[in-house]
Protein backbone atom coordinates (compact mmCIF):
# COMPACT_ATOMS: atom_id res chain seq x y z
CA UNK A 1 0.00 0.00 0.00
CA UNK A 2 2.66 2.82 1.39
CA UNK A 3 5.35 2.97 3.43
CA UNK A 4 4.95 4.54 6.60
CA UNK A 5 6.95 7.12 7.70
CA UNK A 6 8.58 7.66 10.67
CA UNK A 7 8.81 10.70 12.58
CA UNK A 8 12.36 10.70 14.71
CA UNK A 9 11.67 11.92 17.91
CA UNK A 10 14.94 13.66 18.61
CA UNK A 11 16.03 15.28 21.45
CA UNK A 12 16.45 19.05 20.47
CA UNK A 13 20.00 20.81 20.93
CA UNK A 14 20.53 22.50 24.09
CA UNK A 15 23.89 24.68 25.04
CA UNK A 16 24.99 24.99 28.25
CA UNK A 17 26.19 28.50 29.78
CA UNK A 18 30.09 28.05 30.37
CA UNK A 19 30.89 28.82 33.92
CA UNK A 20 34.08 30.53 32.68
CA UNK A 21 36.00 32.59 34.94
CA UNK A 22 36.98 35.47 32.22
CA UNK A 23 34.19 37.38 31.62
CA UNK A 24 34.71 38.58 28.07
CA UNK A 25 34.85 34.28 26.94
CA UNK A 26 31.52 34.31 28.86
CA UNK A 27 30.16 37.49 27.28
CA UNK A 28 31.48 35.87 23.61
CA UNK A 29 29.83 32.57 24.65
CA UNK A 30 26.79 33.90 25.09
CA UNK A 31 26.83 35.89 21.86
CA UNK A 32 27.47 32.81 20.05
CA UNK A 33 24.57 31.32 21.46
CA UNK A 34 22.10 34.16 20.80
CA UNK A 35 23.82 33.63 16.70
CA UNK A 36 23.01 30.27 16.95
CA UNK A 37 19.09 30.69 18.57
CA UNK A 38 18.85 33.78 15.64
CA UNK A 39 20.38 31.08 12.50
CA UNK A 40 23.33 33.45 12.49
CA UNK A 41 25.47 30.33 11.89
CA UNK A 42 28.86 32.26 10.28
CA UNK A 43 28.75 34.70 13.34
CA UNK A 44 28.00 32.04 16.10
CA UNK A 45 31.25 30.27 14.45
CA UNK A 46 33.14 32.92 14.42
CA UNK A 47 32.75 33.27 18.04
CA UNK A 48 32.68 30.32 19.26
CA UNK A 49 36.10 29.23 17.52
CA UNK A 50 37.57 32.78 19.31
CA UNK A 51 36.57 31.21 22.18
CA UNK A 52 37.60 27.80 21.78
CA UNK A 53 41.49 28.86 21.28
CA UNK A 54 41.15 30.54 24.88
CA UNK A 55 38.87 27.65 26.79
CA UNK A 56 38.55 24.20 25.53
CA UNK A 57 35.39 22.65 27.66
CA UNK A 58 32.84 20.64 26.94
CA UNK A 59 30.35 23.08 26.88
CA UNK A 60 32.34 25.08 23.82
CA UNK A 61 32.92 21.82 21.78
CA UNK A 62 29.38 21.10 22.04
CA UNK A 63 28.43 24.62 21.09
CA UNK A 64 30.37 24.35 18.27
CA UNK A 65 29.31 20.79 17.28
CA UNK A 66 25.75 22.01 16.92
CA UNK A 67 26.35 25.28 14.96
CA UNK A 68 28.07 22.94 12.35
CA UNK A 69 25.30 20.50 12.78
CA UNK A 70 22.78 23.71 11.59
CA UNK A 71 25.43 24.15 8.53
CA UNK A 72 25.16 21.06 7.49
CA UNK A 73 29.02 20.08 8.62
CA UNK A 74 27.87 16.86 9.76
CA UNK A 75 30.95 15.10 9.70
CA UNK A 76 32.91 17.93 11.73
CA UNK A 77 30.23 18.28 14.20
CA UNK A 78 30.47 14.78 14.82
CA UNK A 79 34.18 15.45 15.97
CA UNK A 80 33.00 18.29 18.21
CA UNK A 81 30.07 16.10 19.85
CA UNK A 82 32.99 13.51 20.64
CA UNK A 83 35.39 15.52 22.39
CA UNK A 84 32.40 17.09 24.46
CA UNK A 85 31.50 13.41 25.53
CA UNK A 86 35.25 12.70 26.00
CA UNK A 87 35.34 15.68 28.54
CA UNK A 88 31.93 14.77 30.14
CA UNK A 89 31.01 10.93 28.89
CA UNK A 90 27.87 10.89 31.09
CA UNK A 91 26.17 14.14 29.93
CA UNK A 92 23.15 12.90 27.88
CA UNK A 93 23.28 15.78 25.76
CA UNK A 94 26.21 16.07 24.16
CA UNK A 95 25.32 12.20 23.79
CA UNK A 96 21.89 12.82 22.15
CA UNK A 97 23.24 15.26 19.67
CA UNK A 98 25.95 12.85 18.57
CA UNK A 99 22.72 10.53 17.84
CA UNK A 100 20.94 13.06 16.03
CA UNK A 101 24.26 13.57 13.92
CA UNK A 102 24.98 10.04 13.25
CA UNK A 103 20.95 9.87 11.92
CA UNK A 104 21.26 13.00 9.52
CA UNK A 105 24.47 10.32 8.10
CA UNK A 106 22.11 7.33 8.02
CA UNK A 107 24.86 6.09 10.10
CA UNK A 108 21.92 3.70 12.17
CA UNK A 109 24.44 1.52 13.18
CA UNK A 110 26.45 3.99 14.71
CA UNK A 111 23.22 5.75 16.38
CA UNK A 112 21.99 2.70 17.81
CA UNK A 113 25.43 1.66 19.59
CA UNK A 114 24.99 5.70 20.85
CA UNK A 115 21.59 4.77 21.95
CA UNK A 116 22.83 1.61 24.07
CA UNK A 117 25.48 3.93 26.02
CA UNK A 118 22.91 6.57 26.86
CA UNK A 119 20.17 3.68 28.08
CA UNK A 120 23.58 2.65 30.12
CA UNK A 121 23.35 5.99 31.95
CA UNK A 122 19.59 6.93 32.30
CA UNK A 123 17.38 3.65 31.18
CA UNK A 124 14.64 5.12 32.63
CA UNK A 125 13.53 7.67 29.80
CA UNK A 126 11.07 6.15 27.15
CA UNK A 127 11.90 8.27 24.50
CA UNK A 128 15.51 6.98 24.37
CA UNK A 129 13.71 3.39 23.54
CA UNK A 130 11.45 5.06 21.04
CA UNK A 131 14.47 6.59 19.12
CA UNK A 132 16.54 3.46 19.25
CA UNK A 133 12.73 1.37 17.84
CA UNK A 134 13.17 3.88 15.02
CA UNK A 135 16.03 3.95 13.88
CA UNK A 136 15.35 -0.42 14.32
CA UNK A 137 12.34 -0.35 11.94
CA UNK A 138 14.54 1.96 9.69
CA UNK A 139 16.85 -1.29 9.20
CA UNK A 140 13.74 -3.01 8.96
CA UNK A 141 14.67 -5.10 12.25
CA UNK A 142 11.49 -4.98 13.23
CA UNK A 143 10.87 -7.59 15.99
CA UNK A 144 13.99 -5.31 17.90
CA UNK A 145 11.44 -2.11 17.20
CA UNK A 146 8.22 -4.07 18.56
CA UNK A 147 10.58 -4.47 21.56
CA UNK A 148 11.93 -1.32 21.98
CA UNK A 149 8.63 0.53 21.55
CA UNK A 150 7.14 -1.29 23.98
CA UNK A 151 9.94 -0.84 26.55
CA UNK A 152 8.56 3.24 26.16
CA UNK A 153 5.05 2.23 26.66
CA UNK A 154 6.28 0.50 29.93
CA UNK A 155 7.94 3.27 30.63
CA UNK A 156 4.88 5.62 30.05
CA UNK A 157 1.57 4.38 28.59
CA UNK A 158 0.07 7.44 28.53
CA UNK A 159 2.07 8.49 25.35
CA UNK A 160 -0.35 7.60 22.17
CA UNK A 161 2.66 8.53 19.83
CA UNK A 162 4.08 5.55 20.76
CA UNK A 163 1.30 3.52 20.76
CA UNK A 164 0.86 4.49 16.96
CA UNK A 165 4.40 3.74 16.11
CA UNK A 166 4.22 0.09 17.18
CA UNK A 167 0.78 -0.03 15.25
CA UNK A 168 2.55 0.59 12.28
CA UNK A 169 5.22 -1.53 12.31
CA UNK A 170 2.68 -4.57 13.25
CA UNK A 171 0.72 -3.24 10.11
CA UNK A 172 3.86 -3.61 7.93
CA UNK A 173 4.73 -7.32 9.06
CA UNK A 174 0.85 -8.39 8.45
CA UNK A 175 0.01 -8.33 12.49
CA UNK A 176 -4.02 -6.40 11.76
CA UNK A 177 -5.05 -7.54 14.70
CA UNK A 178 -2.40 -6.64 17.01
CA UNK A 179 -2.13 -3.23 15.00
CA UNK A 180 -5.83 -2.51 15.29
CA UNK A 181 -5.32 -2.73 19.27
CA UNK A 182 -2.87 -0.45 19.02
CA UNK A 183 -3.89 2.51 16.96
CA UNK A 184 -7.44 1.73 19.15
CA UNK A 185 -5.35 2.50 22.21
CA UNK A 186 -3.59 5.57 20.24
CA UNK A 187 -7.36 7.14 19.56
CA UNK A 188 -8.41 6.74 23.21
CA UNK A 189 -5.44 8.69 23.99
CA UNK A 190 -5.93 11.51 22.03
CA UNK A 191 -9.21 11.75 19.45
CA UNK A 192 -8.27 14.57 17.59
CA UNK A 193 -4.65 12.76 16.08
CA UNK A 194 -6.25 12.67 12.38
CA UNK A 195 -3.26 10.71 11.24
CA UNK A 196 -4.53 7.52 13.98
CA UNK A 197 -7.68 7.73 11.91
CA UNK A 198 -5.55 7.18 8.63
CA UNK A 199 -3.38 4.40 10.04
CA UNK A 200 -6.81 2.76 11.17
CA UNK A 201 -8.56 2.86 7.80
CA UNK A 202 -5.62 1.29 6.57
CA UNK A 203 -5.87 -1.65 9.28
CA UNK A 204 -9.21 -1.92 9.08
CA UNK A 205 -9.11 -2.25 5.26
CA UNK A 206 -6.53 -5.24 5.31
CA UNK A 207 -9.19 -6.52 7.99
CA UNK A 208 -11.63 -6.70 5.52
CA UNK A 209 -14.19 -3.99 7.79
CA UNK A 210 -14.63 -1.83 4.75
CA UNK A 211 -17.40 0.22 5.68
CA UNK A 212 -15.35 0.90 9.46
CA UNK A 213 -12.49 1.68 7.27
CA UNK A 214 -14.68 4.07 4.69
CA UNK A 215 -15.54 6.04 8.45
CA UNK A 216 -12.33 6.35 9.01
CA UNK A 217 -10.97 7.57 5.65
CA UNK A 218 -13.66 10.19 5.19
CA UNK A 219 -12.84 11.40 8.26
CA UNK A 220 -9.52 12.01 8.19
CA UNK A 221 -9.90 13.08 4.12
CA UNK A 222 -12.01 16.40 5.75
CA UNK A 223 -8.72 18.11 6.78
CA UNK A 224 -6.54 16.22 4.44
CA UNK A 225 -8.02 16.28 1.25
CA UNK A 226 -4.87 15.31 -1.43
CA UNK A 227 -3.77 12.41 0.46
CA UNK A 228 -3.20 10.44 -2.60
CA UNK A 229 -2.25 6.98 -0.74
CA UNK A 230 -6.08 7.52 1.70
CA UNK A 231 -7.73 8.23 -1.84
CA UNK A 232 -5.97 4.95 -3.02
CA UNK A 233 -7.20 3.35 -0.15
CA UNK A 234 -10.61 4.97 -0.21
CA UNK A 235 -11.27 3.85 -3.73
CA UNK A 236 -10.37 0.42 -3.02
CA UNK A 237 -13.52 0.46 0.47
CA UNK A 238 -15.49 1.76 -1.69
CA UNK A 239 -14.78 -0.94 -4.81
CA UNK A 240 -15.21 -3.44 -2.22
CA UNK A 241 -18.39 -2.13 -0.68
CA UNK A 242 -20.04 -2.09 -4.31
CA UNK A 243 -19.71 1.52 -4.65
CA UNK A 244 -17.63 1.21 -8.12
CA UNK A 245 -18.54 4.69 -9.46
CA UNK A 246 -17.62 6.26 -6.04
CA UNK A 247 -14.89 4.55 -6.20
CA UNK A 248 -13.74 5.67 -10.10
CA UNK A 249 -14.42 9.32 -8.56
CA UNK A 250 -11.56 8.55 -5.82
CA UNK A 251 -8.82 6.97 -8.72
CA UNK A 252 -9.60 10.00 -10.99
CA UNK A 253 -9.22 12.70 -7.95
CA UNK A 254 -5.74 10.45 -7.75
CA UNK A 255 -5.10 11.28 -11.54
CA UNK A 256 -5.80 14.85 -11.36
CA UNK A 257 -2.65 14.96 -8.97
CA UNK A 258 -0.32 12.25 -10.51
CA UNK A 259 -1.57 11.26 -13.83
CA UNK A 260 0.98 8.40 -13.98
CA UNK A 261 0.26 6.92 -10.59
CA UNK A 262 0.03 2.91 -12.05
CA UNK A 263 -1.99 2.15 -8.69
CA UNK A 264 -4.25 4.14 -9.40
CA UNK A 265 -4.49 3.73 -13.57
CA UNK A 266 -4.31 -0.34 -12.85
CA UNK A 267 -7.70 -0.04 -10.20
CA UNK A 268 -9.63 2.47 -12.51
CA UNK A 269 -8.73 -0.15 -15.70
CA UNK A 270 -9.84 -2.94 -13.80
CA UNK A 271 -13.16 -1.61 -12.29
CA UNK A 272 -14.17 -0.28 -16.23
CA UNK A 273 -13.02 -3.84 -17.46
CA UNK A 274 -15.61 -5.26 -14.70
CA UNK A 275 -18.03 -2.82 -16.13
CA UNK A 276 -17.76 -4.08 -19.75
CA UNK A 277 -15.98 -0.09 -20.26
CA UNK A 278 -13.54 -1.52 -22.54
CA UNK A 279 -12.18 1.18 -24.17
CA UNK A 280 -11.81 3.13 -21.42
CA UNK A 281 -10.31 0.20 -19.08
CA UNK A 282 -8.16 -0.10 -22.23
CA UNK A 283 -6.59 3.76 -22.25
CA UNK A 284 -5.53 3.45 -18.64
CA UNK A 285 -3.76 -0.58 -18.84
CA UNK A 286 -1.90 1.14 -22.28
CA UNK A 287 -1.01 3.87 -20.18
CA UNK A 288 0.78 1.51 -17.27
CA UNK A 289 2.64 -0.16 -19.75
CA UNK A 290 3.82 2.74 -21.01
CA UNK A 291 4.93 3.85 -17.75
CA UNK A 292 6.06 -0.47 -17.27
CA UNK A 293 6.22 -2.53 -19.96
CA UNK A 294 6.55 -5.46 -17.19
CA UNK A 295 3.77 -4.58 -15.41
CA UNK A 296 1.63 -8.38 -15.01
CA UNK A 297 -1.59 -7.19 -14.37
CA UNK A 298 -1.42 -4.52 -16.84
CA UNK A 299 -0.66 -7.42 -19.43
CA UNK A 300 -3.13 -9.96 -18.06
CA UNK A 301 -5.73 -6.66 -18.39
CA UNK A 302 -5.03 -5.66 -21.46
CA UNK A 303 -4.95 -9.50 -22.37
CA UNK A 304 -8.59 -10.17 -21.01
CA UNK A 305 -10.28 -7.46 -22.82
CA UNK A 306 -9.32 -8.45 -25.74
CA UNK A 307 -9.83 -12.20 -25.49
CA UNK A 308 -14.06 -9.86 -24.31
CA UNK A 309 -14.04 -8.41 -27.75
CA UNK A 310 -13.12 -11.92 -29.39
CA UNK A 311 -9.92 -10.69 -30.56
CA UNK A 312 -7.41 -13.58 -29.26
CA UNK A 313 -4.73 -13.27 -31.40
CA UNK A 314 -4.07 -9.91 -29.82
CA UNK A 315 -5.07 -11.71 -26.50
CA UNK A 316 -2.65 -14.12 -27.07
CA UNK A 317 -0.28 -11.12 -27.26
CA UNK A 318 -0.68 -10.19 -23.95
CA UNK A 319 -1.30 -13.13 -22.04
CA UNK A 320 2.03 -14.34 -23.65
CA UNK A 321 3.98 -11.34 -22.20
CA UNK A 322 2.27 -11.56 -18.83
CA UNK A 323 3.63 -15.16 -18.70
CA UNK A 324 7.27 -13.99 -19.60
CA UNK A 325 6.87 -12.28 -15.89
CA UNK A 326 5.21 -14.59 -13.94
CA UNK A 327 5.00 -18.23 -14.67
CA UNK A 328 3.09 -19.80 -11.81
CA UNK A 329 -0.07 -18.17 -12.48
CA UNK A 330 -2.35 -21.36 -13.60
CA UNK A 331 -5.61 -18.92 -14.25
CA UNK A 332 -3.33 -17.33 -17.15
CA UNK A 333 -2.16 -20.59 -18.42
CA UNK A 334 -6.00 -21.73 -18.75
CA UNK A 335 -6.49 -18.07 -20.76
CA UNK A 336 -3.70 -18.77 -22.89
CA UNK A 337 -5.24 -21.90 -23.62
CA UNK A 338 -8.49 -20.65 -24.35
CA UNK A 339 -7.44 -18.44 -26.45
CA UNK A 340 -5.19 -20.93 -28.21
CA UNK A 341 -8.13 -23.28 -28.59
CA UNK A 342 -10.30 -20.78 -30.40
CA UNK A 343 -8.34 -19.72 -33.12
CA UNK A 344 -7.82 -23.09 -33.81
CA UNK A 345 -4.38 -24.33 -32.54
CA UNK A 346 -5.10 -27.37 -30.58
CA UNK A 347 -1.45 -28.53 -29.60
CA UNK A 348 -0.66 -25.08 -28.34
CA UNK A 349 -3.75 -25.00 -26.31
CA UNK A 350 -3.12 -28.96 -24.61
CA UNK A 351 0.40 -27.39 -23.77
CA UNK A 352 -0.67 -24.72 -21.89
CA UNK A 353 -4.01 -26.31 -20.23
CA UNK A 354 -0.71 -28.84 -19.25
CA UNK A 355 1.03 -26.06 -17.35
CA UNK A 356 -2.23 -24.57 -15.65
CA UNK A 357 -2.57 -28.56 -14.42
CA UNK A 358 0.68 -28.91 -13.32
CA UNK A 359 0.56 -25.93 -11.40
CA UNK A 360 -3.19 -26.92 -9.79
CA UNK A 361 -3.76 -30.75 -10.48
CA UNK A 362 -6.68 -30.70 -8.54
CA UNK A 363 -8.92 -28.03 -10.20
CA UNK A 364 -11.31 -29.78 -12.49
CA UNK A 365 -12.21 -27.07 -15.15
CA UNK A 366 -8.94 -27.51 -16.86
CA UNK A 367 -9.19 -31.06 -17.17
CA UNK A 368 -12.50 -30.85 -19.12
CA UNK A 369 -11.11 -27.99 -20.89
CA UNK A 370 -8.21 -30.19 -22.23
CA UNK A 371 -10.25 -32.83 -22.81
CA UNK A 372 -12.48 -31.11 -25.33
CA UNK A 373 -8.90 -29.64 -27.27
CA UNK A 374 -7.34 -33.62 -27.25
CA UNK A 375 -10.89 -34.84 -28.63
CA UNK A 376 -11.09 -32.49 -31.76
CA UNK A 377 -7.39 -32.75 -32.65
CA UNK A 378 -8.46 -36.45 -32.58
CA UNK A 379 -6.82 -38.08 -29.46
CA UNK A 380 -9.77 -40.17 -28.38
CA UNK A 381 -7.84 -41.77 -25.62
CA UNK A 382 -6.18 -38.65 -23.82
CA UNK A 383 -9.86 -37.04 -23.81
CA UNK A 384 -11.44 -39.60 -22.38
CA UNK A 385 -9.15 -39.91 -19.49
CA UNK A 386 -9.58 -36.01 -19.01
CA UNK A 387 -13.12 -36.39 -18.87
CA UNK A 388 -13.03 -39.48 -16.28
CA UNK A 389 -10.41 -36.88 -14.25
CA UNK A 390 -13.04 -34.23 -14.34
CA UNK A 391 -15.73 -36.50 -13.60
CA UNK A 392 -13.98 -37.81 -10.25
CA UNK A 393 -12.86 -34.31 -9.07
CA UNK A 394 -16.41 -32.42 -10.13
CA UNK A 395 -18.68 -34.91 -7.77
CA UNK A 396 -17.47 -33.21 -4.76
CA UNK A 397 -18.39 -29.49 -6.08
CA UNK A 398 -22.04 -28.84 -7.12
CA UNK A 399 -20.91 -25.39 -9.36
CA UNK A 400 -19.88 -28.20 -11.78
CA UNK A 401 -22.66 -30.76 -11.88
CA UNK A 402 -23.85 -29.31 -15.13
CA UNK A 403 -20.80 -30.37 -16.90
CA UNK A 404 -20.80 -33.82 -15.40
CA UNK A 405 -23.89 -34.83 -17.47
CA UNK A 406 -22.34 -33.39 -20.48
CA UNK A 407 -18.84 -35.23 -20.20
CA UNK A 408 -20.66 -38.32 -19.30
CA UNK A 409 -22.29 -37.99 -22.72
CA UNK A 410 -18.81 -37.00 -24.34
CA UNK A 411 -17.27 -40.06 -22.54
CA UNK A 412 -20.38 -41.95 -24.33
CA UNK A 413 -20.04 -40.32 -27.98
CA UNK A 414 -15.89 -41.27 -27.92
CA UNK A 415 -16.55 -44.93 -26.90
CA UNK A 416 -19.20 -44.99 -29.60
CA UNK A 417 -16.67 -44.43 -32.18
Amino acid sequence: MRNIIFIFLLVPFYCVLSQQSDSLLSDKFNKAIYAYHNKQYQEALKLIDEVILEKKTEHTYNLKGVILFEMDSVESAIKYFLKAIHLSPKTLEYRENLVQALIKLKKYDDAIVEIDNILKIDPEKSSTYYSRAVLHSEKRDYQKAIADFSAAIKLNDKNPNYYQARAEIYYLIGEYERALDDINQTIALNRDKTDAYRLRGFILSQLGKQPEALDDFNRYLKTNKFDIDVLLGRAIALYETGKKFDAIEDLDKVLEKDSLNENALLNRAAIFLELDMFDRSLNDYKKVLEINPNNFNANFGVGEIYFEQNDFKNALVYYENALKIKKDNPNLFIKAGNAEFNIKNYPKAIEYFTFAINLTPDQPQTYYNRAIAYKVSGDKINAIADLEKFIKLAKSNSEYSSYIEKAQKEIELLNSK
